[in-house]
């Protein structure tokens, strides 16, 4: 029996079905964007890590907290594409969890950043990398969150991602961070160091649009 062709409506969220191909789909126009050097012709193709080319292997993932998840599966799901009563409910649920919805986006409320969070994701992932996941000459994770980063975090953000790893054979040689609204950043393991891509707040926005049309481009009727 035929899978049902998934068709997308440029006008509405994405079906949570392709959730997981457009975020991999936005980090790979993003790293391609800055770190053009390293990262080419990386592919998405479901594989363990998500994106990859010869060279490199990159795990995408988010450090978002419990509520800003249950936040985003309302709004892809039963607000989108739900009946009234189901949109009705959802929506009080956004706003009790302090989100808001406009015309064509849910807004998260600013929260405290949860480095034990992060690290329990940095942790998972790179226990996956000794395990399940194939290996690279070059390996890198790819994570999204909703908390901006503040330039005083980041060594303590750096020694969290170390320490989260330590214990582990294979680590990842960098760990890039986007956090909506805010810029890209770069946790290099392999040296220790830190890096913000100042000014890279718009360019990301315009990339993950740019994803959003290719999607739609893939699925269009």
């Amino acid at each position: 029996m035929r899978s049902k062709k998934i068709i997308v409506d440029p006008n509405r969220p994405l079906p949570p079905i392709l959730a997981k191909e457009y975020w991999e789909t936005s980090a790979k126009l993003i790293l391609e964007h800055f770190f053009p050097e390293r990262f080419f012709h990386l592919s998405v193709d479901s594989e363990r890590p998500d994106l990859r080319n010869s060279n490199v292997g990159v795990e995408v993932t988010s450090a978002e907290d419990a509520e800003a998840q249950e936040m985003d599966s309302l709004y892809t799901r039963q607000y989108s594409y739900g009946d009234n009563e189901q949109k009705e409910r959802a929506l009080k649920r956004i706003k009790e969890l302090g989100g808001r919805v406009e015309q064509y986006f849910l807004t998260h409320p600013g929260r405290a950043r949860n480095l034990e969070k992060l690290s329990d994701v940095v942790r998972t992932k790179t226990q996956k990398l000794n395990s399940n996941y194939d290996i690279f000459p070059e390996n890198y994770s790819f994570i999204y969150d909703s908390c901006l980063i503040l330039d005083q975090e980041l060594p303590e953000i750096l020694s969290a991602i170390s320490d989260s790893s330590a214990d582990y054979k294979t680590k990842f040689d960098s760990i890039f961070m986007y956090c909506f609204g805010g810029d890209l950043y770069e946790f290099n393991l392999r040296n220790n160091t830190y890096a913000h891509i100042n000014d890279s707040s718009k360019i990301v926005q315009q990339l993950v649009i740019d994803a959003r049309n290719l999607i739609n481009k893939k699925y269009k009727e």
